[in-house]
């Protein structure tokens, strides 16, 4: 949601012209003693009004000077990661400045875009931007990565700046065949902004020394050979659940963690947990996906049983649920449902009734333009 405030007819005209050329949701608000019915009139003051601003929108656009915009924020200022991305525009449609989350908001691209829709020019502060240099949160949000240390994120920018190459490593479980290929094809580009890039397979053979700092592209733990590791977790994992009837929730929240742990796996990576028709309704494991954050879905044995692929099946499973594997079948369906490949990453883990396991929706491409 775009917010945009104005203080003057003038300013309200081009917030106006701005909101008709927006392909999204956008709220005009104006504040101002003119008469104008250009925008909702804000109600109360614009204290108040910044505060829902932050609370509701994505990006707010001040249509004014620039301290109004700064005296009004400064109240609710938290970080770059949970701030929205703020702007701010003259009324003339001269300049539009990113003021504040020019990457992690996306401050920078919307300035971009605004300014490009009334001709205005973007002014972007960022020093990444500024030097063309590559911008490890900006490459995060562009391919929904969760950023595992938000300290180390700062400290990768830093050295990058300073004319350092770091060394970001991707897992090789993440791509399809196209995807590494490229992947690859990026390395001189990205090596002139700052990353020394690599697949994990060849990194482990070509790179044994101790390094201070290096990026982990991957749904995995690695320390790899860095003393920091700043992990970007790609969210694309599907959690497939089966379970005996009455299973209460701890129970299956042990089995996950404890499958996390064998494997590795970033609990961040998930996104979605799935199982057979037949246990959509079990109240431990709709409790247990509520308070994991994962959205539950659930399949026919007719279609999990359709599935090609190398199972680990019990007779007594099928017996029970038309389905020789529930878990591992589930966790796939739901992964191909949501991508163009997948593959199963984790089998069949079983404990107390309950069954686990993972599987990856591969990438085939990354989105390199506003990072570097």
């Amino acid at each position: 949601m775009l917010y945009i405030i104005g203080f003057t007819r003038k300013g309200l005209e081009l917030g106006q012209d701005i909101k008709n050329k927006v392909n999204g949701s956008v709220r005009l608000f104006q504040k101002t003693g003119q008469e104008t019915e250009i925008g909702e009139k804000v109600i109360g003051t614009l204290h108040q009004w910044t505060k829902d601003a932050f609370l509701y929108g994505d990006v707010i656009l001040f249509i004014g000077a620039c301290g109004i915009a700064v005296r009004s924020i400064a109240p609710f200022l938290q970080d770059k990661w949970n701030d929205p991305a703020v702007l701010v525009m003259d009324e003339g449609g001269n300049f539009c400045i990113s003021l504040l989350s020019g990457h992690a908001g996306g401050g920078n691209a919307w300035c971009e875009k605004v300014a490009e829709m009334v001709g205005a020019c973007a002014v972007i502060t960022t020093a990444t931007d500024v030097g063309g240099m590559f911008a490890v949160d900006v490459f995060a949000v562009e391919n929904n990565f969760y950023i595992k240390e938000h300290s180390l994120a700062k400290e990768v920018s830093a050295a990058i700046l300073a004319g350092e190459k770091i060394p970001m490593v991707f897992g090789d479980e993440i791509f399809t065949k196209l995807g590494k290929i490229q992947l690859l094809q990026k390395k001189e580009d990205l090596m002139e902004k700052g990353v020394a890039l690599s697949l994990e397979s060849e990194f482990s053979k070509e790179n044994q020394r101790k390094r201070t700092l290096g990026i982990y592209v991957g749904v995995r733990h690695r320390e790899l050979p860095f003393e920091n590791t700043l992990h970007l977790i790609p969210v694309s994992l599907t959690l497939g659940l089966g379970c005996k009837k009455g299973s209460g929730e701890k129970v299956i929240e042990e089995r996950v963690e404890e499958f996390c742990h064998r494997g590795k796996l970033m609990r961040e990576a998930f996104f979605m947990a799935a199982t057979i028709d037949l246990k959509k309704e079990e109240p431990g494991l709709l409790a247990f996906t509520e308070n994991f954050g994962l959205p539950l879905a659930s399949y026919p044995s007719e279609k999990l049983s359709a599935l090609q692929g190398s199972f680990h099946g019990s007779s007594f499973v099928k017996q029970v649920t038309g389905v020789d594997n529930v878990c591992e079948r589930s966790a796939l369906a739901c992964a191909l449902d949501q991508g163009k490949e997948a593959q199963l990453l984790e089998e069949k883990y079983s404990g107390e009734g309950v069954t686990v396991a993972a599987a990856i929706v591969l990438r085939e491409e990354m989105k390199w333009d506003r990072c570097m």
